[in-house]
């Protein structure tokens, strides 16, 4: 994933950070990559009823950061 959101970022060339997602087994992790910086977020489980709701709460809000 990390190859891809470089070559994302490249292909762009507009300065704005490069959001991505990934899943191990029940776990999910977000990641954002902006210029040479590259992080992640804790483990969000997803057999969690509240952390789930949480996963939920961050893709929806995506939305309103991600260009149209």
């Amino acid at each position: 994933m990390l190859i891809a959101m470089l070559i994302a970022q490249q292909l762009n060339q507009d300065e704005q950070p490069v959001y991505g997602c990934y899943l191990l087994g029940k776990d999910w992790y977000f990641t954002v990559l902006y210029q040479k910086q590259y992080c992640f977020s804790n483990a969000y489980d997803a057999t969690q009823t509240n952390e789930l709701a949480q996963i939920v709460h961050i893709l929806q809000n995506l939305k309103t950061i991600l260009p149209r």
